[in-house]
């Protein structure tokens, strides 16, 4: 546990230290899980503040980041999307899932999914999953949703940081405009 608790202080310091910039928010959220998590297979899917819908901000399939990485199974985000709670899958096999469909067509054994949420909107959803069966206990699904609050905050706040970018290079322009009228 003092281990835990070192990387969430380092997990801390480096969304301090990211400036508000997503993309950095999300490699750190990576980064710090896959210290003290068995993450084979990372997804982080973000809420597109202006479209509202889940699209992939950061997704690894063994250390290696890329776009071809598989996200959770879509009965999974519906299921995170409606309920909003975290949810730890151990053997997907051998237990009953809270969500539609057959477990053994799953991409996955074992998993903890949890949403990312900040002044009570969902901003996202994080999956690390594992082909390994009991991979994760609920020790894991409590530090990665210390983590996923986190950055749920933090990725809020960029996102409004990024909006007011875009408001002033907007009044920018048409205050450019006008004075050349």
């Amino acid at each position: 546990q003092v281990a835990d608790l070192s990387t969430l202080n380092a997990f801390s310091s480096a969304l301090l230290a990211s400036r508000l910039d997503v993309r950095q928010l999300c490699r750190s959220l990576y980064a710090h899980t896959a210290t003290v998590l068995s993450a084979p297979y990372f997804w982080l899917g973000l809420v597109h503040p202006q479209h509202k819908r889940l699209e992939v901000a950061w997704a690894t399939a063994h250390g290696v980041e890329g776009d071809a990485v598989v996200p959770p199974a879509a009965a999974v985000l519906d299921w995170l999307q409606t309920k909003r709670q975290p949810l730890l899958i151990s053997d997907t096999r051998h237990e009953a899932l809270p969500f539609a469909g057959d477990g053994a067509s799953l991409d996955f054994r074992s998993g903890l999914f949890v949403t990312l949420q900040a002044s009570g909107e969902l901003i996202g959803v994080l999956a690390v999953q594992s082909p390994e069966s009991h991979a994760y206990d609920e020790n894991d699904l409590r530090t990665l949703v210390t983590f996923a609050n986190q950055a749920a905050i933090a990725i809020q706040n960029a996102h409004f940081y990024e909006a007011e970018q875009r408001r002033a290079r907007q009044i920018a322009a048409v205050g450019e405009v006008s004075r050349r009228v």
